[in-house]
């Protein structure tokens, strides 16, 4: 296996090993030929000795199992919101993986970042995970961020696409719509994996709604919800606001985008 530029992210935020989220980056990194990378980000000069002995003993225990796959493990200075920023940049990361259950405070930091988070937890069949990937297409632009996505995973994992399509009533907006989806379908053209597509039977502005209602009839084993999102009032106003999303995704892989952003885009992509 050739292994490209770019890492995938797991945070180790505490001393508890964060073995879901270990277990599913390294799923994905397979998938996409990435390295992985265990960050911990400290106030001090040096990780806890805890954290930084945990994060090189799991290392050791893949490179064991998978020879092939190579990790890293680095530390970051700093806060962890003032200091996430730097540490996508610096360790190249194309997405981090976080833990539905646990880590859904740092949904805050979301609409800062450049970089997706993709959420999953223990009650994820890690062989269903990334099988049969699941998002919408409709007037919004961002819709076209969560088509880049799900190309950049189907096309190194040869799984299925079902891509749900927005019914407008508004004629211009169908002609958006029209628009998006033959831009998506071009792109997918160009690579071998199967896609269909199916009526999300909503508007495009009740759109993220439906898309989770509709995934879980169709046992999707990710979904990717591309998000227009910017730290205002109202986000910091109420407590974890972005939450819901974990919540609608239920027991399937949730990929949040934050199209408010220029995307970290995949090398060799």
């Amino acid at each position: 296996m050739s292994f490209q530029e770019q890492r995938i992210g797991v945070w180790f935020g505490s001393e508890e090993i964060p073995e879901i989220q270990i277990e599913h980056a390294s799923t994905l990194a397979n998938i996409m030929r990435k390295e992985l990378c265990f960050f911990h980000i400290s106030k001090e000069k040096s990780a806890h000795p805890t954290v930084l002995k945990n994060m090189n003993t799991v290392k050791e225990r893949i490179l064991k199992e998978d020879p092939v796959q190579r990790v890293t493990v680095e530390v970051i200075e700093g806060e962890y919101e003032e200091s996430l920023i730097k540490a996508i940049e610096d360790l190249d990361l194309l997405l981090i993986v976080f833990d539905k259950q646990k880590d859904y405070k740092i949904l805050h930091s979301f609409s800062t970042t450049s970089v997706p988070y993709l959420f999953t937890d223990k009650n994820v069949d890690i062989n269903k995970a990334f099988q049969n990937i699941v998002f919408s297409i409709g007037y919004i632009k961002r819709s076209k961020d969560a088509a880049l996505w799900a190309s950049y995973i189907a096309r190194y994992n040869k799984t299925n696409i079902t891509l749900l399509k927005a019914s407008d009533s508004d004629e211009d907006d169908q002609k958006i719509v029209k628009a998006h989806m033959y831009s998506v379908e071009n792109l997918f053209e160009k690579f071998d994996f199967s896609y269909e597509i199916k009526d999300l039977g909503k508007p495009s502005w009740r759109m993220v709604n439906a898309t989770y209602r509709k995934a879980h009839t169709l046992d999707s084993g990710l979904i990717i919800i591309a998000l227009s999102l910017d730290n205002d009032f109202i986000t910091r106003m109420i407590p974890y606001y972005y939450r819901k999303h974990l919540i609608r995704s239920k027991e399937t892989p949730l990929l949040l985008i934050n199209s408010k952003r220029d995307l970290y885009t995949m090398c060799g992509g």
